[in-house]
């Protein structure tokens, strides 16, 4: 029995992945780790947004009801939590900007690691943490889950099917109202950013429809007044037979779409990226022969993201799959970013 422990107490933790760990067979959920002042306040953790005492009532207030919700330990400390030798995995939700320095924390203490999105802010920083992980013969992967929903797989199946032609172009959209000031997301100290966020989203599903070396043609990121991150971007990317035109933004009326334009007809989703896992999908097809719609049963992208994860444990060659595609990923993202900078 694998036991994981979860670092920090946000929301999506809360709400979707430890209601699954408790769902699966040969996982066993240990508890939440909440910073300790010390932890809160160290020089290489980044500036805060609220003083740790201010801090500290509302994060004792939410690891008691984690405790109270799904049972579990309370640990007063990343560290605490991490030096247990009885904890195999942990789930890492916090802020963009702290995953390289206790993504590399946890590798040390020998346990596997599911990683939110971004893995980290560079691919540098990434392709430490994989090389770490390799050498300690640890499991890794990044939290797209979306990636293994069966209306994702069934997606494939339809195109090698032949259920459109042959694919000229793929559309995306990923956007979502403007979340409470506070968020994470809006800060440049915590790795906020519409790129880091949704946005990685469309990259990853681009290129699972691109083979290398792509192209990334005209990337666009948009920072909006009274804001200090970029709030939406947009590019195309391509490789020799395939476009991919995406969006995104986290201002922005609620999109969540995926278009993929055959030769003979057109294939829609419109919840490719957060569908619930009580949602079943509704895809449709058009062509010159009229409208058919696929209901594609509900599935939990969050159980799918964990089941990689504990095969990956299991077999080597599919831990250095997710490692690739975890590079792959980051050199994608920092390519975007950097051609942003330089205009």
């Amino acid at each position: 029995m694998l036991r994981i422990g979860v670092m920090g107490t946000a929301n999506i933790a809360k709400t979707r992945m430890i209601p699954t760990i408790l769902s699966l067979a040969g996982l066993e959920y240990a508890g939440v780790a909440r910073a300790s002042e010390e932890e809160w306040n160290a020089p290489d953790s980044g500036p805060v947004a609220v003083a740790y005492s201010d801090a500290a009532a509302k994060n004792q207030e939410l690891a008691a009801s984690f405790q109270e919700s799904f049972g579990g330990e309370v640990f007063e400390g990343y560290m605490e939590m991490l030096e247990r030798d009885d904890i195999d995995i942990v789930y890492m939700p916090l802020p963009p900007s702290l995953h390289f320095q206790w993504g590399m924390e946890a590798l040390k203490h020998h346990k596997h690691l599911l990683m939110e999105k971004p893995f980290t802010l560079s691919a540098n920083d990434t392709k430490t943490l994989l090389d770490t992980a390799e050498r300690e013969g640890l499991a890794v992967i990044e939290n797209y889950g979306f990636m293994y929903h069966t209306q994702f797989l069934k997606i494939k199946e339809l195109l090698d099917a032949g259920k459109i032609g042959e694919l000229r172009l793929i559309r995306t959209a990923f956007g979502f109202p403007h979340r409470a000031q506070n968020d994470f997301r809006y800060s440049r100290h915590f790795g906020g950013g519409a790129l880091y966020d949704c946005g990685g989203y469309t990259l990853k599903l681009a290129s699972s429809f691109l083979e290398d070396p792509l192209s990334l043609l005209a990337p666009n990121l948009t920072v909006t007044p009274g804001h200090e991150v970029d709030i939406c971007g947009s590019a195309t990317l391509c490789d020799r037979n395939r476009t991919v035109q995406l969006a995104f933004g986290m201002d922005h009326a609620y999109k969540c779409e995926l278009e993929l334009w055959g030769s003979t007809g057109t294939l829609l989703s419109q919840r490719i990226y957060t569908a619930p896992g009580d949602l079943a999908v509704t895809l449709v097809i058009k062509s010159n022969a009229g409208e058919e719609k696929i209901t594609v049963e509900p599935c939990n992208q969050f159980g799918e993201i964990v089941k990689q994860l504990l095969i990956a444990i299991r077999d080597p060659k599919r831990a250095a799959s997710l490692r690739e595609e975890i590079l792959r990923q980051a050199e994608l993202v920092d390519a975007f970013a950097e051609s942003c900078l330089k205009g």
